[in-house]
C-alpha cells in the first residue's frame, strides 16, 4: 500500500477524498441526491448518443441538436457540482495539455484568418468537449459501475437503431445500390457507433463485469444485427477497429489459454460463415463492391496528400481550421476534412498543437496498460485502441463526441487512483 502523503499534500488528499464522497461544502444538494442527478442525466446522455442523426426534439439539418442538448445539460448540472470543480486539481495536467492544443489552433486561425470577426475561430463545440471530458471523468471515477452501465446503455440503443435501420423503419438510403445511411448521417460515423457497441458486448460477455452470469449470454444476440450494419455501410475502417477490439479483448483476458483457443477457433468459423451468408445476399454484395471500388483508402489518399502539403508549408504553428479551409479550396478545389485526426492538428496548429496532443494521448495508453497489469480488465486498454483507429479514419474526429467519451473513461482510471492515493499525475500513476 502507498504511504498517505505527509504537510499539504495529506490536505489535498483529504479534500479530494472528501469530495469523492460528495462530503465537500459548497454542492447544490446533497451528495447522494447530486450523484444520482448527474447519473441519471448521464445515463440519458448516453441513449442520445447510441442513436446518432435520430432526433426527435430538433429534427435533422439545423444547427442544435439533441446530442448538443444533452451535453450542454450534462455541463450545466455538472457544473453546479462544487465536487467536479474541485476536481480540476486533479486533471490539470491533462487539461493543460488540452487548452496548449486549443490556444495553438485558435491563435493559427487568427493568424490566416481573411475576416476580422469570425466566428469559426472560436471553436465553441471542442471547448465544451474538453469540459465533458473533464467532468465525465470525475463521474466514472467516482464509481466506474456507472461508466459500465453507460456504455451497456450505449450499446443496447445501438442495437435497437440497426434493428430499425434493417428492418427499414427508420429512413434510410442506399438499400440495394449504395452504402447504407441512416437519417442522411455519415456512414463512417454510423459504423463507428456500431463497431463501439459489438466490442463492448464482447467484452461483457467475455469479462462479464457487470456480474451478470449467464444471463450475459442474451447480448449476443446483437452481435449480429451490428456486424450486418457495420457492412452495409461499407467502413472498412469500422470493420478493422471491430476487430482489433475484439482481438484485444480475447488476448488480454482473464480466459485460460486452451479457452482463448477455442474462442478464436469459434469467431474464425463464425465470422467466415457469417461473411459468406452476407456475399451471397445481392444487395449486400453490391455495397461491398461499392466499397471496393473507392480505392485502398476510400478516396482519403489524395486528401491527406494535400493536407500533407499545407503542413510542409506551415511546419511550425499550422493554418489553423480557418486557413485549411481556405487552403483546400484553393489546393484541392473542394474542402473536406482529412478524416485523420493526428494530421488534422498537424495541419490546423503543427507540430506546436500535435506534441501536446500526442503526450495527452500516451497518458492515456499508461493508464490502460496500468489498469491492464493491475487488475487484468481489458476495458481501458481496448477502449484506447478503438479509439485511436477511429481517429484515424473519421472525419471530424477533434470535436466528435464519441471519441471524447472514451477518452474519458480512459481517464477516469488515473482519477480514481488520485482520489485513493492522493498521487501526482505528473507522471503515469505506478502499480501498488
Amino acid at each position: 500500500m502507498p504511504k498517505v502523503p505527509v504537510g499539504s499534500h495529506s490536505q489535498e488528499k483529504r479534500e479530494i477524498q472528501s469530495a469523492i464522497r460528495g462530503r465537500a461544502s459548497g454542492g447544490y444538494l446533497s451528495g447522494k441526491t447530486r450523484l444520482r442527478v448527474s447519473t441519471f442525466v448521464l445515463y440519458i446522455f448516453s441513449i442520445v448518443l447510441g442513436l446518432g442523426a435520430i432526433d426527435p426534439v430538433f429534427g435533422d439539418g439545423g444547427a442544435t441538436s439533441l446530442i448538443g442538448g444533452m451535453v450542454a445539460i450534462y455541463l450545466v448540472v455538472m457544473g453546479l457540482e462544487s465536487d467536479a470543480i474541485i476536481h480540476m486539481k486533479v486533471i490539470r495536467p491533462q487539461l493543460m495539455l488540452l487548452v496548449t492544443v486549443y490556444a495553438v489552433i485558435v491563435l493559427s486561425s487568427l493568424l490566416h484568418t481573411t475576416s476580422p470577426i469570425d466566428i469559426d475561430v472560436i471553436n465553441v463545440k471542442l471547448i465544451s468537449l474538453v469540459v465533458l471530458f473533464w467532468f465525465l471523468s470525475y463521474h466514472f471515477a467516482c464509481r466506474f459501475q456507472v461508466a459500465l452501465v453507460s456504455l451497456m446503455l450505449f450499446a443496447f440503443t445501438c442495437v435497437v437503431v440497426a434493428a430499425l435501420a434493417n428492418a427499414e423503419v427508420l429512413q434510410v438510403a442506399g438499400i440495394g445500390k449504395e452504402r447504407l445511411t441512416i437519417l442522411g448521417e455519415n456512414p463512417n460515423a454510423t459504423s463507428a457507433r456500431m463497431a463501439l457497441a459489438a466490442v463492448v458486448i464482447t467484452y461483457v460477455v467475455v469479462e462479464d463485469p457487470l456480474k451478470w452470469r449467464a444471463s450475459r449470454l442474451w447480448v449476443c444476440l446483437g452481435l449480429p444485427i451490428l456486424v450486418a450494419t457495420i457492412v452495409a455501410s461499407g467502413s472498412r475502417g469500422s470493420m478493422v477497429a471491430l476487430v482489433i477490439g475484439v482481438v484485444v479483448i480475447v488476448a488480454f483476458s482473464k480466459l485460460s489459454a486452451m479457452l482463448k483457443l477455442c474462442l478464436s477457433i469459434l469467431s474464425v468459423g463464425l465470422v467466415t460463415a457469417f461473411y459468406g451468408v452476407l456475399v451471397d445476399n445481392p444487395v449486400v454484395a453490391n455495397r461491398l463492391e461499392l466499397a471496393i471500388k473507392e480505392g485502398d483508402l476510400g478516396g482519403r489518399s489524395e486528401i491527406w496528400e494535400v493536407a500533407l502539403g499545407i503542413f510542409l508549408d506551415n511546419p511550425l504553428l499550422g493554418v489553423g481550421e480557418t486557413g485549411y479551409r481556405r487552403e483546400m479550396l484553393s489546393r484541392y478545389h473542394e474542402f473536406l476534412d482529412t478524416h485523420n485526426l493526428f494530421l488534422y492538428l498537424l495541419v490546423t496548429g503543427g507540430v506546436v498543437a500535435f506534441l501536446p496532443f500526442m503526450l495527452f494521448i500516451t497518458r492515456l495508453f499508461a493508464h490502460a496498460v496500468n489498469r491492464l497489469r493491475a487488475t487484468r480488465d481489458v476495458l481501458l486498454i481496448t477502449v484506447a485502441v478503438f479509439a485511436v483507429v477511429i481517429a484515424s479514419k473519421t472525419g471530424g474526429a477533434l470535436t466528435y463526441t464519441l471519441l471524447w467519451y472514451l477518452f474519458a473513461i480512459i481517464e477516469s482510471y488515473a482519477v480514481k487512483r488520485r482520489f485513493d492515493t492522493g498521487a501526482s499525475l505528473r507522471r503515469a500513476p505506478r502499480l501498488q
